[in-house]
């Protein structure tokens, strides 16, 4: 490589690290982790916003088990199938029905959520920077 072309792979790997560790416009966290995350939840819950009316798994037809590990990855299993894995960060953010903080997903996703006395309450999933007026809340109680 040329010197010109060293200066600019090295800028942009510069840039790009730190635009990774600080918060951006589009609402994308700071990496951090909650520690009262880690473990593992089974659903019992889901609350539907616009009607406020509730159901169980079984309701919905369906059952999920949720994974968060310390080391920053997850798993979703739904009905005992493995859904979804990877990695996720949380950070505070401004109240959204109530939440302040939430789950950031690699795929540009987020999730409001809040745990109290082992229950994890999650809003619905947003894409990074929107906000969603009237979604459901799922409970997940900790195993």
């Amino acid at each position: 490589m040329n010197p010109l072309r060293n200066t600019l792979v090295i800028a942009i790997f510069a840039f790009c690290s730190l635009a990774a560790c600080s918060p951006s416009k589009d609402g994308s966290p700071s990496p951090e982790l909650d520690t009262q995350l880690s473990g593992k939840w089974e659903l019992t819950q889901i609350r539907y916003g616009l009607t406020g009316k509730t159901a169980t798994p079984q309701e919905a037809g369906y059952t999920e088990t949720l994974n968060y590990n310390s080391d920053g990855t997850f798993n979703r299993l739904r009905n005992g199938q493995e859904e979804e894995k990877g990695s996720y960060t949380t950070a505070k953010i401004e109240n959204i029905a109530g939440f302040t903080t939430a789950i950031y997903y690699p795929n540009t996703t987020y999730q409001p959520y809040r745990i109290q006395e082992n229950i994890l309450r999650l809003y619905e999933r947003a894409p990074n920077g929107g906000i969603l007026a009237d979604g459901a809340t799922y409970e997940y109680r900790k195993l």
